[in-house]
């Protein structure tokens, strides 16, 4: 059993305008994802999955914020007074810490040669294109990353950002909650371990299979109060929401009941059952990126 703590802070108590101002930190766009893993196949570039550890402490805080010392720890003054710490560094919980560290990652990528694309500030390019031997995509989601290109030019890569940040380049490719396979020709991106622990979690792991995720035809009537249900369903409607990354055969259907998610029926609860039991047959599906003749036209 190995015991682990975290010094964090009650961000909840900060007040905007006295300490922390900008809070914002860009989350990749998924087309950007996808995109990635479509030149990945066309060019047979490799992959790798890093996570920074302690990410948040490499940020130095703007703002002037003071916290509680931590329990058993703390250090009175001449007064009998308990010290209050004033924060050099970003610590988890405070609201800004996202913002800060993001700032420093993108400086030293861009230290590194890298471009940010206009279009998703967490996509960042090198090289003039993918011919370019030296070329390298870099995706980002907070303290996780996805370096995709030629080996080489990867492994120098990853070499110099282990060396600024202290790193761990995964071993099984997760990113974003998504399995990435590269086989001989292809890559697969799937959410297989999402699935089986939604099956789990909302009691269908042992429901019957069907073929389809909705009855051909099927339509539904806007809730009445007769017929509307108290059961919140917008949990298990985001969950199907996040599975359509990967599950293009569901995005019909999980658009139609998200609908109603605000005034559900029982007509959706069947519906989003009837997707569920989908999805216990087709657990595996995923998208498939393999290299197109005609290029990239």
């Amino acid at each position: 059993i190995k015991a682990k703590a975290r010094f964090v802070v009650c961000g909840y108590s900060q007040k905007e305008g006295e300490d922390y101002l900008e809070t914002f930190s860009a989350t990749p766009r998924w087309d950007s994802v996808r995109l990635a893993f479509a030149l990945a196949a066309q060019f047979a570039f490799g992959f790798d999955v890093a996570d920074v550890s302690a990410a948040f402490l490499y940020a130095p805080m703007k703002e002037e914020v003071y916290v509680q010392q931590p329990p058993g720890f703390e250090v009175m003054n001449t007064g009998d007074w308990v010290l209050a710490c004033l924060l050099l560094l970003s610590l988890y919980g405070a609201k800004q810490s996202c913002c800060n560290w993001g700032g420093v990652r993108n400086d030293e990528l861009f230290g590194l040669g890298f471009k940010q694309m206009k279009h998703d500030p967490c996509m960042f390019i090198k090289g003039e294109g993918p011919e370019d031997q030296d070329f390298l995509i870099h995706l980002v989601h907070v303290d996780d990353s996805l370096t995709i290109g030629r080996d080489a030019p990867r492994a120098a890569f990853l070499k110099k950002w282990c060396e600024i940040f202290k790193c761990e380049v995964a071993t099984d490719k997760f990113f974003l909650g998504c399995e990435i396979t590269k086989g001989k020709g292809y890559i697969k991106v799937d959410q297989t371990q999402y699935v089986q622990r939604l099956l789990v979690t909302h009691g269908m792991e042992d429901s019957n299979k069907v073929a389809t995720p909705m009855e051909a035809g099927a339509t539904f009537m806007k809730a009445t109060e007769e017929t509307v249900l108290e059961e919140n369903i917008r949990p298990i409607v985001g969950a199907l929401r996040y599975a359509v990354i990967t599950r293009f055969d569901i995005l019909t259907a999980v658009g139609i009941v998200s609908r109603h998610a605000n005034a559900p029926t029982a007509e959706i609860v069947a519906a989003i059952k009837r997707i569920m039991r989908y999805l216990k047959g087709t657990v595996k599906y995923g998208l498939i990126y393999r290299k197109s003749e005609r290029g990239l036209n």
